[in-house]
């Protein structure tokens, strides 16, 4: 390649840059596409793990607590602690 082509080549690039118009609303635009794309991400595994935390909450519940003592019926829950020495 000769000099007279390589100057040519970084004319005509140099030629092309100064046609490009930065275009601000599309900046923003894609910064809030970014934005945007993390949080479909962040909701997208919250609406997995809802149901399995609110699954596991269930079994923490008092309800579930006396379900698994075989206590389903205790209306005194409080009745079944017992005192620490």
């Amino acid at each position: 390649m000769k000099l007279q082509d390589v100057s040519n080549s970084v004319r005509t690039v140099e030629d092309e840059i100064s046609r490009i118009v930065v275009n601000a609303a599309a900046l923003e635009a894609a910064s809030q596409i970014d934005d945007l794309s993390e949080l479909r991400a962040r909701y997208q595994t919250a609406d997995k793990d809802i149901p399995k935390l609110a699954g596991r909450a269930a079994e923490l519940s008092i309800e579930g607590l006396l379900l698994q003592l075989g206590r389903p019926e205790e209306t005194t829950p409080e009745r079944l602690l017992l005192d620490a020495p």
